[in-house]
């Protein structure tokens, strides 16, 4: 870690960081000044940063050369690895220039373009790199650079670590991602300049025939939704989406969207879904890593918590996460099911009840099965464990039979459709039963009408997006009967505040899953972008160390190299290049932490580009307990790494924890004692160990009244009456598993009661039962709407009063 002897002028340092400080708070006008580009002086100032973290370095000489034209073709993949820097690429350059426009919000570019230019400067630049000399980090030489930005990292003022890793982290996952020009592919032979030399091929069609790849898609079997999907366009009065009116609006297309769509249809309801993703014929699906970030994922793939300190993964394409996800299908813990029994009051979840039911249901249609081959990474986890006398299973896939090699992209895309999201289920028992479907289109609000003192949802309020998330025009549609949100849990929660709802939970109990991760790097190739990726779990630790359930789960992710180089540590250009190149020869073990913790959702103030929904913000940290189960479970991934056979084992912490491990087995044990120390000493430092999540859970929590939740039982909110909520915002705690089947599940069984339920009112001869059992359970509804208001002190308080009333009476 830095030592604060900064060399300059202190005066002149607090002078630019209290500039610093007023200019950020002016952010409307931090954000318009630095509106459109990067200036000359920024650009020079990126361009010498990009040197800095991937220079040009000259080539180690190599032991023996032959003339065969393979190992030419390795030699020149190798020099060009090392010659290139990473300013030299004009491809890159492009696509910095892109997300620093198109992706970036306004608070974000500001941040970017200020840090920028202030490494334009002395003064700047003493703020930012602890030790450095009085000079702008542009005119320093490689080497001091070099070490400043290696202080900088590793800097005790978090601040300071803030801007080097969320610099780092993008520059890094966009050098290793990014795709050169088509005439550029063309005239230089390659798509990005360093994929070769770390055995990466890039897209898995490009792998393999035209007539492979053909035949691959035929054989996907999919479903064409373009004629169930509506031209928001449309000015003819027929056709025109003001003019129609559904039995149900469902918001959203994963996996609680789709079950719910597939369900009400199939009730002969009117239905229509409307997703603010692109929908995707397999042919568009270029299984390009950048690509499929700017394009599938939320924000680009760069959306973070409000400080930057974890970064967010979530699907923004249709079929919502199911198209993006790793084919994992993990069932609802029985602990956490009972904790939502006992504690939270839901007997819904209580076994052989009616959840079990819809489980079953949703593992039969998504041909969930258990013999899916392992890839090597997981064959580690799986053997390691065992060997060490962890309990390891093979998680279910809910991919389809066949080659499963080319699985390893699905993150990116399903060109093939092996994985059966919604997109190849659910979607199209939906639009099979008449259901339809509005895509590039964002939900503002929901509309509802007060009847007999009560809101009722009537339907929603729109927006046709544009390029960059801009507002093309706005729209209403009617529902009949019900509203449905299935965005998730960054989106369900901002439509009920952008549409006025009060609830004091509302946003709240946000979980997410923290993730870290270790890696070992062994003396073979790995690849571990190829193959199903998420074949196993180890469930030994996962209900921590105090056996509350709050632990975490050990899994293997899916490697790409924009991934892997984002999380990667940085500690000197040279020596980053070198251990770049063990990448196709190592693994990562992530851990996967059932959080206590708790966020925030809430509406954010600055705008992607200039679209006019103000997008999520969220608020989180990991508290004591969620870390210290995090570090337990770090040191017993390092164990099963370590009993495989791994050389070296390293954690994604700036301040570096990496050891070469020996082959004495004594020597061994001491040194990974010593990586649990190091590890106990850091623990996970903001800003300093590189930290995710991909499952978002909570933020509109189910419970037993409004005083502890959004919504009852049966998914309907306090609030408005006909307004649902049916995705993984309403879980009523962390799921301590991938979310996936869980949210389908409780989507199953919410979706067919409700289908049941307007079915009824929906036949004459039934319209007695049903006005009797509607009122009984509107009876229901209003005890428990009541109920948080006979609290013990409000019940004192009025037993007091009266009593006080009384005495008053009989004195008088």
């Amino acid at each position: 870690m830095e030592t604060e002897n900064d060399t300059g002028s202190t005066l002149k340092v607090a002078l630019v960081l209290a500039s610093i400080v007023a200019i950020s708070k002016a952010h409307k006008f931090v954000a318009s000044y630095f509106a459109h580009g990067l200036s000359p002086r920024q650009l020079e100032s990126l361009s010498v940063l990009l040197d800095t973290l991937f220079p040009s370095i000259e080539c180690p000489k190599t032991k023996e050369k032959t003339k065969e034209k393979e190992n030419d073709e390795d030699r020149r993949a190798t020099e060009r690895y090392w010659t290139t820097s990473a300013r030299d690429c004009r491809g890159l350059l492009d696509k910095i220039e892109l997300v620093v426009n198109d992706i970036l919000n306004s608070r974000e570019r500001a941040e970017l373009k200020v840090f920028l230019s202030l490494m334009d400067t002395a003064a700047g630049t003493s703020i930012f790199v602890p030790g450095t000399k009085w000079m702008a980090f542009t005119q320093q030489n490689a080497q001091d650079r070099d070490k400043g930005l290696q202080r900088m990292a590793t800097a005790k003022w978090s601040e300071r670590r803030k801007a080097f890793n969320g610099f780092k982290q993008l520059m890094q996952a966009l050098i290793f991602s990014f795709v050169e020009s088509e005439e550029d592919q063309e005239q230089r032979g390659y798509m990005n300049p360093f994929w070769a030399a770390l055995g990466y091929p890039g897209p898995y069609f490009k792998t393999i025939s035209r007539e492979q790849d053909e035949q691959m898609r035929n054989d996907g079997n999919f479903h064409d939704f373009s004629d169930s999907i509506l031209d928001p366009f449309a000015t003819d009065e027929k056709n025109k989406i003001e003019n129609m009116e559904f039995d149900v609006i469902i918001v959203g297309s994963g996996a609680g969207g789709g079950v719910a769509a597939a369900n009400l249809a199939k009730a002969g309801l009117s239905v229509l879904i409307i997703e603010k993703g692109t929908y995707f014929k397999p042919e568009e699906m270029n299984q390009e890593e950048a690509n499929a970030f700017k394009t599938m994922y939320e924000k680009g793939g760069v959306f973070t918590t409000k400080d930057g300190s974890l970064g967010i993964f979530a699907g923004a394409v249709f079929g919502g996460g199911t198209a993006i996800n790793w084919a994992c299908c993990l069932i609802t813990p029985d602990y956490v099911r009972k904790e939502w029994v006992d504690k939270h009051e839901l007997q819904d979840f209580r076994e052989q009840g009616v959840y079990d039911a819809a489980q079953a249901r949703v593992l039969e249609r998504l041909g969930v099965r258990w013999d899916v081959a392992l890839n090597p990474p997981n064959q580690i986890l799986k053997e390691g464990g065992e060997s060490l006398g962890y309990d390891v299973n093979v998680t279910g896939q809910n991919i389809r039979e066949g080659d499963t090699d080319a699985a390893g992209w699905t993150s990116f895309g399903d060109r093939y459709g092996l994985k059966k999201g919604t997109s190849m289920t659910y979607l199209v028992d939906a639009v099979d039963n008449g259901a339809k479907i509005l895509v590039g289109c964002s939900v503002d609000k929901v509309l509802y009408d007060k009847t007999s003192n009560r809101n009722r949802a009537t339907g929603i309020s729109g927006i046709v997006l544009g390029k960059g998330g801009k507002e093309i025009r706005k729209f209403n549609i009617k529902a009949k009967s019900a509203v449905i949100l299935s965005a998730g849990s960054l989106h369900s929660p901002c439509v009920l505040l952008r549409s006025g709802f009060k609830n004091e939970h509302i946003g709240k109990h946000l979980h997410l899953h923290p993730v870290t991760g270790v890696q070992g790097v062994f003396d073979k190739p790995l690849n571990p972008f190829v193959g199903a990726p998420m074949t196993t779990v180890c469930t030994t630790f996962q209900k921590g160390q105090k056996g509350n359930g709050y632990g975490a789960k050990l899994e293997i992710p899916s490697i790409h190299t924009g991934l892997a180089g984002s999380v990667a540590p940085w500690s000197g250009g040279k020596r980053f290049k070198e251990e770049v190149l063990d990448a196709k020869c190592s693994t990562s073990v992530i851990i996967l932490q059932r959080d206590v913790s708790e966020g925030q959702v809430s509406l954010g103030r600055w705008g992607v580009s200039s679209s006019v929904l103000k997008p999520p913000a969220v608020s989180y940290s990991i508290n004591a307990e969620d870390k210290s189960n995090m570090i337990w479970a770090m040191k017993k991934a390092i164990n099963i790494l370590a009993a495989r056979g791994a050389k070296i084992v390293n954690t994604t912490h700036s301040d570096r924890i990496q050891f070469r491990l020996s082959d004495d087995e004594e020597e061994r044990k001491t040194q990974l004692e010593a990586i649990y120390k190091a590890l106990d000493e850091q623990g996970l430092p903001k800003h300093g160990v590189g930290l995710f999540s991909a499952h978002q859970m909570g933020s509109n929590r189910m419970g037993t009244n409004p005083g502890n939740s959004v919504v009852d039982k049966d998914g309907e909110t306090w609030e408005c009456d006909g307004l649902f909520i049916m995705d993984a915002s309403i879980f009523p705690t962390a799921s301590g598993s991938n979310p996936m089947i869980t949210t389908m599940c409780m989507s199953e069984m919410l979706s067919a009661r409700l289908a049941e339920r307007l079915q009824r009112e929906r036949d004459p001869a039934a319209r007695q039962g049903v006005s009797e059992e509607e009122r009984a359970r509107q009876a229901r509804r209003q005890i428990q709407l009541i109920q948080p208001l006979i609290t013990k002190e409000r019940m004192v308080y009025a037993v007091c009063s009266i009593g006080a009333a009384c005495m008053a009476w009989f004195c008088s």
